[in-house]
Parts: structure tokens; sequence; C-alpha cells
């Protein structure tokens, strides 16, 4: 293994503290850390580091990365601590997109955004710490936003997205930290709501989902949670299979799962 670490000298890593590592569409590396951007350069192994410069408004809105979006063509959507950005690889420039208090269709909150999906037709799926999920279409410009509502049950179960994953139907799976699992029908605009239900082994495990991830050869979904390890979800039989912290060889060392990849 080779070690990349923040230090004094020129094209090092910007911060030790990684929160995301991302391959762009043509191949480039990109590493967003807790205090800066940073483009891996193979060929000298060093990073091009972007940083919030006041001086220049086309610059990075805020230097903590929390996740990253492959948006095509070299671009990159990413969500920060404050709000979204869009990096436009040919212009080498930030686009900032903040809330309007004025205007419905904007970004509904400014604070910290956890999760982001591109789905298959070019919507962006942008997942809040605390304000639900916006919904954003290019062509059209404007945000949708979806949250909590107490009094519907088809609405999203709780607005602390972590997590999305796109299934074969085009229908997106969204996971929350304390409201379980939800499933958005694109023909309905309804949301299913997928719970741990006392007494029921094949229910899902627990509330506090991490990652989700689809399956590429099966309709199957794989659930990272925080302290119940992972579930894989059928949606033919509607059941979930626990994979447990254990010391035999099919189980795992941690109960907290963070990431997950096939």
């Amino acid at each position: 293994f080779k070690r990349f670490k923040s230090s004094s000298q020129p094209g090092s890593l910007s911060n030790n503290f990684v929160n995301v590592v991302k391959e762009d569409s043509y191949g480039n590396v990109w590493v967003g850390t807790k205090n800066g951007l940073n483009l891996y350069d193979p060929v000298t192994q060093s990073f091009k580091e972007y940083k919030r410069d006041e001086a220049n408004p086309a610059s990075i809105g805020n230097n903590e990365i929390k996740t990253i979006e492959n948006a095509g063509n070299g671009n990159l959507w990413l969500g920060t601590l404050n709000g979204l950005e869009f990096f436009n690889a040919d212009k080498n420039s930030f686009v900032h997109f903040k809330n309007n208090p004025f205007d419905a269709a904007s970004l509904s909150s400014n604070g910290n955004i956890e999760s982001m999906l591109l789905d298959n037709q070019g919507v962006l799926w942008v997942g809040t710490y605390q304000g639900g999920i916006n919904k954003y279409d290019q062509y059209l410009n404007y945000f949708d936003l979806f949250r909590n509502n107490i009094n519907d049950y088809k609405s999203l179960s709780h607005n602390k997205v972590t997590s999305f994953a796109e299934n074969r139907d085009g229908d997106i799976w969204v996971g929350t930290d304390g409201g379980g699992l939800n499933l958005w029908k694109r023909w309905s605009k309804d949301f299913i709501r997928y719970n741990p239900e006392t007494g029921n082994k094949n229910s899902l495990a627990g509330w506090g989902i991490l990652c989700l991830v689809q399956s590429k050869n099966s309709d199957d979904l794989w659930i990272g949670m925080y302290g119940n390890c992972i579930d894989r979800y059928n949606p033919k039989t509607n059941k979930f299979k626990h994979y447990t912290k254990g010391a035999a060889t099919d189980q795992l060392n941690s109960d907290y799962v963070y990431a997950l990849l096939e």
C-alpha cells in the first residue's frame, strides 16, 4: 500500500480526514476531505487542491466535502457541509446552489448534504441531514422537496437522509438515520416504508441506515447499518437476510457498516 497524507509539502493531500473518494467519467480520482477537494495526478502521484477563496466567487463554496457524484464530461456534483456545488470541468469553476427563503423551488437547506444520486434519467437526488430530499432536474432548473409528514404514511419516513440506490424499475431506495428504509415509486410519487417489526425475523434489522447498494446481478438491495451490521433485501420474497457480527467466517467484525461495494 502507498500511503497519502497531508503535510507541509506541495502536492500533498489537503487533509487527513477523508469523507469520500470518487472517479469521474474521464478516470480522474477526486478526494473529498474535511478541508478541501483534491484531484489526484497519477503521473506525479500528487494532488491539486481546491479550496474556498473569498476573493474568487467561482471558487468552491465550502471546504468540507461530504459526498461526490459524477455528472459526466468530467463535471461533478459536490455535497458540502454548507450546500450543493456543481464543478464545471471546462471552466474549472464552481456553481453554488443555496437556499433562498423567498424561492420555494430553491435548495431546501444550506446545511449538511449527506448523500447524492444521479439517476438514469439524469435527475439528481440530494439527501440532507435535517431537510429531507431535494430532487433536481437540470432541464427544469428547480428543486422538488420531499419531507416527512406525520399525517401521511406515504411520505418520506424521516428527514435525515443518508443514502440512495436506484433499482431496475427506476424506483429510488432511500436510507434514513432513524426512519429505516424507503422506496420511492416513480409512477405514483409515493414512498413505501420498510421498518423493523417486533417478532418478524425477516424484517429490516434496524432504523439507522448508513449506505445502500443495488446489486448488479439481481434485484437484491444491500443495506449497511449503524449498530445492526448488514441486511440483504430480496424484493421477490419481501424478506431481509441479516449478516451479523461474530467470530465465524460468515460474520462481520463490526456492527457499523459505513460503505458497501459490489
